[in-house]
């Protein structure tokens, strides 16, 4: 199954992409996805028909965010991993084993992009 998004218009990118939501894809169908702030990757709640939950919206005394996965796809503007975990006492483990050439892209956190992470207790 091959996925699309208009809007990347870099073939390299749309490879990505592709093997991306392919890789979110295979996760267990009842995995809970999250996201940071206003950006839910469009082609996996598009594509997949997932649901993706922003880690700023979660009461973790009612809902505990351990056990799933944060992901980022080509998009994490001006954040980082670290703060991630800082700001919600989690740790991340990278799960996903895409092969990026990071050097393609333009921003200072590039080696986080087209990540799956599981997300564990600190």
């Amino acid at each position: 199954m091959s996925y699309v998004d208009k809007e990347i218009v870099d073939d390299y990118e749309k490879k990505l992409m592709d093997e991306f939501v392919t890789e979110v894809d295979k996760l267990a169908p009842d995995a809970r996805l999250y996201c940071y702030g206003w950006w839910q990757e469009p082609d996996v709640t598009l594509f997949l028909d997932r649901s993706m939950i922003d880690l700023e919206s979660v009461d973790r005394e009612e809902e505990p965010v351990e056990g799933g996965y944060f992901l980022i796809g080509r998009r994490f503007d001006n954040h980082n991993i670290s703060d991630i975990e800082e700001s919600f006492d989690i740790e991340l483990e990278k799960v996903s084993n895409l092969d990026v050439d990071y050097d393609a892209f333009y921003t200072y956190n590039a080696e986080e992009l087209f990540s799956i992470y599981k997300i564990r207790e600190k």
